[in-house]
């Protein structure tokens, strides 16, 4: 999947050398047979789930046992510029709908083998992880194919059988030595998910626990200093804004839902008052009360409580507290929300990018619109932000991402790529801006944004929750670390056993979003 130059072709006769049947898929703007075992298909049209398989398999109504991308390898997936939206979005849905059109043919193969499922990007060797996003000498560490790593580590958990290797590979690896791996790899697993290469070395990326150096740390904040936190008001993202108040910071808080004054007719009322107020009043006014309707209206008047109390309760810490209803996927309205502050005060010292919703469904069973929703709110906001953010200005910056990017995680294809988007964007932006900039990947906290079930899923299997008042901590020290810390790190308890079992959480049938 992918024409690159120089090695799609030699790719493909490799296999076929090896017994292999192959087709070559052109990204382009329809599907359609082009001969020679070469085909072209629609790159993020829907049109792909009705017409893919049929045109690669209904000659003789062969299964896929195996999916190569060269995406990354492609002049999109190896653009230097900073990447729009649209162009992230081409790609991560492409893959996303391939592998939704062709995940019945991978199954059955699993049933008798082993598939295998191989991904090459080309963000110097090294997935921009040691400082190797700085070697790109100011022409910037290509991620628009980096959402394309998480979807396949996430996918991976979806395949239990399958064999999954995800490499990156330097611009000093020939293609001929590029092919030759490609080739060795589907004849034999090599165990490695994520494997940088290069001129005759190998890297394999892997987690190391190090603790904060608090000797080195400096301060999380300066009294006066500006943050904007998306993400709300309610949550995780309200938690680690209360060290930034109590340091006398000014907060903008940027959150989808409106701020509204409630009524003082409701105002003093418990939830369970609260429906029952509501349903007297829709009889009332003569409509038949639709009790799925009733909750949706009590849980928007609670999360405005929660966000009214958590502004007061900055504002008693001795901060500053703002709150701007803006949804940070809009383009336009998120960077003028941005420009706001510039304008307002002259300054943006931090940014806590946490915005995030979750649809957990398998991909058999995931939309096209579940899958945009959740990638293009950790995707188009953080480019956004890389766009209107000030360099010049900006001390901190962190990315809230996730252990399910790093290890990948059934259910979660969507989530594991946004949040990998994330990781390479704060890595190349670190090596670009002076402040620091860092991704920061969550493990789950014992707190709103889990669901009763899965949070029963997690205790079940030994995975420790993050109580409130450590990841607060946690993310302050993070904070106050010194300028050349590592761009992505990981905070979480027992990540061993996240890393063992992130493939056998099992998702809600139901698949409900919830905020992260």
């Amino acid at each position: 999947m992918g024409d690159a130059e120089g090695v799609t072709g030699p790719l493909a006769d490799g296999l076929s050398a090896c017994g292999y049947r192959t087709c070559v898929l052109v990204p382009g703007e329809q599907n359609r047979w082009l001969g020679d075992a070469r085909a072209e298909f629609a790159l993020g049209d829907e049109s792909v789930l009705e017409e893919l398989r049929p045109m690669l398999c209904g000659r003789e109504n062969d299964a896929v046992g195996g999916v190569i991308s060269l995406l990354g390898l492609t002049d999109l997936g190896r653009h230097a510029e900073l990447p729009t939206a649209d162009q992230v979005r081409r790609l991560s849905d492409g893959v996303f709908l391939l592998f939704k059109a062709l995940h019945e043919d991978l199954v059955g193969v699993c049933e008798e083998g082993t598939p295998r499922l191989i991904n090459v990007t080309a963000m110097g060797g090294r997935f921009g992880l040691e400082g190797s996003a700085a070697e790109f000498n100011g022409a910037g560490m290509p991620i628009a194919a980096s959402p394309l790593v998480g979807f396949f580590k996430g996918y991976r958990g979806e395949l239990p059988d399958c064999a999954l290797t995800c490499f990156d590979t330097s611009a000093e690896l020939s293609h001929e030595e590029l092919v030759d791996t490609l080739v060795d790899e589907f004849e034999s697993d090599s165990g490695g998910v994520e494997i940088g290469l290069a001129p005759g070395r190998r890297w394999r990326v892997v987690t190391e626990e190090r603790p904060v150096d608090t000797a080195l740390a400096g301060p999380v904040a300066e009294r006066g200093d500006v943050w904007l936190i998306t993400g709300g008001a309610d949550g995780v993202t309200a938690l680690v804004a209360r060290p930034l108040a109590e340091l006398g910071c000014k907060l903008v808080i940027c959150g989808r839902s409106p701020l509204v004054d409630e009524s003082p007719d409701t105002a003093a009322l418990d939830p369970g008052a609260l429906r029952g107020h509501l349903i007297t009043a829709a009889r009332d006014a003569g409509e038949k009360p639709v009790p799925a309707e009733i909750e949706k209206r009590v849980q928007r008047l609670l999360k405005n409580r929660r966000i009214a109390e958590n502004l007061a309760l900055f504002r008693s810490l001795g901060g500053e507290a703002e709150y701007v209803s803006c949804d940070v996927r809009d383009d336009a309205a998120f960077g003028a929300a941005i420009d706001g502050i510039y304008e307002r005060y002259g300054r943006l010292d931090g940014v806590a990018h946490g915005a995030g919703v979750i649809y957990d469904r398998l991909v058999e069973g995931k939309t096209p619109e579940m899958f945009r929703a959740v990638t293009e709110t950790k995707i188009a906001s953080a480019l956004t932000l890389a766009r209107k953010v000030r360099p010049a200005g900006l001390k901190r910056m962190a990315f809230f991402s996730s252990t399910s990017a790093r290890f990948g995680n059934a259910g979660q294809t969507d989530y594991c790529a946004g949040n990998e988007f994330l990781n390479k964007l704060a890595c190349r932006l670190d090596a670009e801006w002076p402040g620091r900039i860092v991704a920061t990947g969550w493990g789950p906290w014992d707190y709103g944004m889990l669901s009763g079930e899965l949070r029963k899923a997690y205790i079940d299997r030994g995975i420790g929750l993050l109580p409130p008042e450590l990841g607060i901590r946690m993310f302050a020290e993070e904070m106050a670390a010194p300028d050349d810390g590592p761009s992505e790190v990981i905070l979480s308890l027992t990540l061993d056993r996240i890393g063992e079992v992130s493939r056998g959480i099992k998702t809600p049938a139901g698949g409900r979003p919830s905020g992260l």
